[in-house]
């Protein structure tokens, strides 16, 4: 997603590939919302280094993975959104539900040690 100086979502959808086939984060800085394609049934998002793996595999309810690496990059934090940020204003990726309806949101962690 494009962002605004806000870092409120435009509307705009940017191309970016640098994570379909994995890369190294040193030195990328991130935060923003990538938009998962809506053929994607097999969602994952997979982190790893020489010794762990770490697959979160998100069901299709979430539309979007949020991502930010702090300064100082002693962190990363990934969040599952149900919607584009700030969506009650701007109507993003909405979900809307008719009253009295559930609906259900489920994320899945694979950690293996490689």
């Amino acid at each position: 997603m494009e962002y605004d100086a806000d870092l409120l979502p435009t509307g705009r959808y940017l191309q970016d590939t640098r994570f379909v086939n994995g890369c190294s984060l040193q030195g990328i800085q991130l935060d923003n919302g990538f938009v998962w394609e809506d053929t994607e049934t097999d969602r994952v998002c997979t982190l790893s280094n020489s010794a762990i793996s770490l697959n979160i595999l998100p069901d299709t309810s979430f539309p979007v993975l949020q991502v930010f690496i702090p300064d100082n990059r002693n962190s990363i934090a990934l969040e599952n959104l149900s919607g584009a940020p700030d969506n009650f204003n701007n109507q993003l990726l909405l979900i809307h539900l008719p009253p009295h309806t559930p609906k259900s949101f489920t994320t899945r962690y694979q950690v293996s040690v490689l």
